[in-house]
């Protein structure tokens, strides 16, 4: 009768599957999320810091409490607390926040409550580019963000590593926090669009912790210089106004192409002038390195700042001559990307034994240690492997062969079944309780960077890398 019930409570739960699509929680007040944006236009990398912007829609003056929650890399979810923030208008207001997520293919998942109710919303991964959430970014991928219209970037194939580029359609696109540029490689901005000074101070510090930009200024020089970016850009890149050119055979002869570039009679080429000395002033001297020079004077450089570089190209990308110009691609993957290495190079470092035990990966390497607890003592999974093939063989043939031909009853396993599950479950917490600490442990790996440099200001950037051991399970906060 027993096994009648199990069999046909298991058929009843095969036969109602559970909905694979999980609908937003509504609010009875009023309190909706109308829309979630992730990232730049939804491109962002695993285990790196991501913008998040979420719309919510409220009929009352309230204070708003809210979350996000995504997989770590091994799948347990982690919840990222975002800013408690009061509303003192109804309508559409914009909650802004950073994560990061452990998984390529991890959902999301946002919690928003206010005086009492709550709502969420559940994105899922799509890998459709018109999905509500894209799949994360491997880290190997160059994440590029484009601001303005420049030439040249329309076809990267000779790059030799995959390149994911995301064109912006204006300023407000771009975060006003650091945190939010580190899954960004390469920032590209062209022209003088109108930035904030938020968002300037925010590509400073992405700058200075190691992020690349590169800007492209010819005819909008004098705007660019009294912007917010040029207030910290000159301390590396000084510009005394613009200068024309005739003819640009600077930039023909780094290219190593036939094809001319076609500067008309009358019309000569504005372009910035880069400050390199010589005029008696006080203010500071461009020091970096000159790429492309146009009569002898420096018309692309680049220069370091921080643990960053910068790039400038002293003349327009978006305009004629160099908008026209069929060359211009191959010469902007030498100028823009030539510090990301062809694949060809990458394979060659990834092949070469960093140790002894064969690991090739420093990353992995680095991994493995920070979750080595040398005072743990773990059963290995041949062991529990093991030891689940004694169970089913005492479960199975050696119960069957104590009912049928030990005592002659089968009637008995209604009592030595149980009796077997309920030892082997006892044996299994106390053996899990012997060989596993009680207690929390912690390893935690701190690698700081110095830079060097001997002029000032310099930077230092730390890393910390913090694994948990516990004994029960927890939501990471």
């Amino acid at each position: 009768m027993m096994l009648a019930l199990i069999i046909i409570s298991m058929m009843s739960a095969v036969a109602s599957p559970v909905s694979a699509v999980e609908t937003a929680k509504q609010s009875s007040s009023g309190l909706n999320i109308e829309q979630i944006r992730v990232g730049f236009d939804g491109s962002f990398k695993v285990g790196r810091w991501t913008s998040i912007s979420v719309e919510i829609k409220i009929e009352r003056p309230c204070t708003v409490q809210w979350s996000i929650e995504v997989p770590d890399p091994h799948g347990n979810p982690t919840v990222f607390p975002g800013p408690e923030t009061h509303f003192a208008d109804t309508g559409l207001q914009t909650l802004e926040a950073v994560f990061r997520t452990g998984r390529l293919d991890g959902n999301l998942r946002v919690r928003v409550s206010a005086d009492g109710d709550e709502v969420e919303r559940l994105l899922r991964t799509n890998h459709d580019e018109a999905g509500e959430l894209r799949p994360a970014l491997e880290q190997s991928v160059v994440l590029v963000a484009v601001l303005g219209q420049p030439a040249g970037l329309s076809d990267l194939d000779d790059l030799e590593r995959p390149v994911q580029i995301v064109k912006l359609k204006d300023a407000t696109d771009l975060p006003a926090e650091y945190a939010a540029y580190g899954g960004l490689d390469v920032l590209f901005i062209n022209g003088n669009p109108a930035i904030t000074a938020p968002q300037s101070d925010a590509i400073r510090d992405w700058v200075y912790a190691g992020g690349h930009l590169t800007l492209a200024v010819g005819r909008e020089t004098t705007a660019f210089q009294n912007g917010s970016m040029y207030q910290w850009v000159s301390d590396f890149i000084p510009l005394r106004g613009t200068r024309a050119l005739k003819k640009l055979s600077g930039m023909e002869n780094f290219a190593r192409q036939t094809t001319p570039i076609t500067v008309l009679r009358g019309k000569p080429v504005i372009v910035a002038r880069i400050d390199t000395g010589g005029n008696g002033s006080d203010m500071p001297k461009f020091a970096g390195s000159v790429l492309v020079a146009e009569e002898r004077q420096p018309l692309v450089v680049r220069t370091a700042c921080g643990f960053g570089q910068i790039t400038f190209f002293g003349i327009d990308l978006d305009q004629p001559p160099l908008s026209d110009w069929e060359p211009l691609p191959q010469v902007m993957q030498k100028l823009a990307f030539d510090e990301f290495p062809p694949a060809s190079a990458q394979s060659q470092n990834q092949g070469r034994r960093l140790s002894q035990t064969g690991v090739s990966d420093l990353a992995t390497q680095l991994l493995s240690a920070s979750e080595d607890f040398p005072n743990l003592a773990r059963i290995s999974t041949w062991t529990v492997m093991t030891l689940l093939l004694v169970y089913l063989m005492i479960i199975g043939p050696v119960d069957y062969f104590l009912v049928h031909r030990l005592f002659r009853n089968p009637r008995l396993t209604w009592v030595s079944f149980p009796t077997m599950v309920c030892v082997a479950a006892a044996l299994a917490i106390w053996t899990a309780r012997a060989t596993n600490s009680q207690d929390v442990r912690l390893n935690q790996i701190d690698l700081v960077d110095i830079d060097a440099s001997a002029s000032a200001p310099q930077f230092v950037r730390p890393h910390s890398w913090l694994t948990v051991s516990t004994p029960t399970i927890l939501l990471n906060r």
